[in-house]
């Protein structure tokens, strides 16, 4: 990770130490939910590797990730 954002990522950590944690859930088919995890990627929101593994859910087609975060 370049250090400019491994800074800026210390930086949020330390905003952050005392807040409760959020878990973000992701529902839909495969495609939409990883265009949207990287697309949340470019934008700084999370890294892909933040996320959970692709689960599946009751619905046929449909899948699942989350991603914990302070709020």
């Amino acid at each position: 990770m370049p250090l400019i954002l491994k800074q800026q990522k210390q930086s949020a950590q330390m905003r952050f130490s005392n807040r409760e944690a959020i878990k973000h859930l992701l529902i839909g088919s495969s495609k939409a939910v990883t265009s949207t995890i990287h697309y949340l990627q470019v934008i700084g929101y999370a890294s892909v590797g933040d996320w959970s593994q692709l689960l599946p859910t009751a619905n046929p087609g449909e899948v699942r990730r989350s991603h914990t975060t302070a709020s």
